[in-house]
């Protein structure tokens, strides 16, 4: 079964037009699944009930709450599922995936939390390095490449990402909560290295999604 798709969204009406064109043109094995509302905008949340009538639309709060309390309510809805693949409105799929890959590799490598679309370089140490994995190994991160015959991936413990990811969803979310206040990102991470789990961006070096939007909200 293909992971079930929820979308984090707060109010980047184009960014969200643009993921969803590329979402339709390149996933394979997607379907309808959750939009997740932190715009605090109710009518950002008619917007998106008119426009996508196929996905369920929440919303985190009657106000804007905050990256932590929104992807604490993306784990609530990932506790129903027995896997998902989460996507922020900000980020275009610049080339085919099948989401079969990333599960397929989730359900194999048990000691792997997450699977990554690796993106391409963002912050100026990344420009610099020339890529996201080489500016984790020039900051003496160990980024591992391994394939099993059919898949490439990048092993390491350097950070949780909610850049496109496929993860386990049901029990599995349910015994790792979503942490609360500043900084939830990394503190989750934190506790998953410490637990030796371990993370991955799938693929051969060459980036599968682009960021195209500022990050925004707070909470991180």
């Amino acid at each position: 079964m293909a992971p079930h798709t929820i979308v984090l969204t707060n109010g980047r009406k184009d960014c969200l037009e643009q993921m969803f064109a590329s979402y339709e043109k390149n996933v394979a094995g997607a379907a309808p699944g959750t939009i997740v509302d932190d715009s605090g905008d109710p009518g950002y949340r008619q917007y998106l009930s008119q426009t996508y009538r196929d996905w369920q639309v929440y919303a985190v709060a009657d106000r804007a709450a905050g990256y932590s309390t929104a992807m604490q309510r993306v784990w609530a809805l990932a506790s129903q599922h027995l896997n998902v693949f989460l996507v922020e409105d900000d980020f275009v799929f610049t080339r085919p995936v099948d989401l079969s890959w990333l599960q397929g590799l989730l359900d194999t490598e048990q000691h792997l939390s997450q699977v990554v679309l690796l993106r391409q370089p963002w912050f100026p140490n990344e420009i610099e390095a020339g890529g996201l994995i080489q500016a984790l190994q020039a900051r003496g991160e160990d980024v591992t490449p391994n394939t099993n015959g059919t898949d490439v991936w990048f092993e390491h413990q350097a950070t949780w990402s909610s850049n496109p990811t496929v993860f386990r969803g049901g029990a599995w979310v349910r015994q790792h909560p979503w942490p609360s206040g500043e900084g939830s990102e990394y503190r989750f991470g934190r506790q998953l290295v410490s637990e030796d789990y371990y993370f991955a961006y799938y693929g051969d070096d060459i980036e599968f999604v682009e960021h195209i939007g500022q990050r925004s909200g707070f909470g991180h």
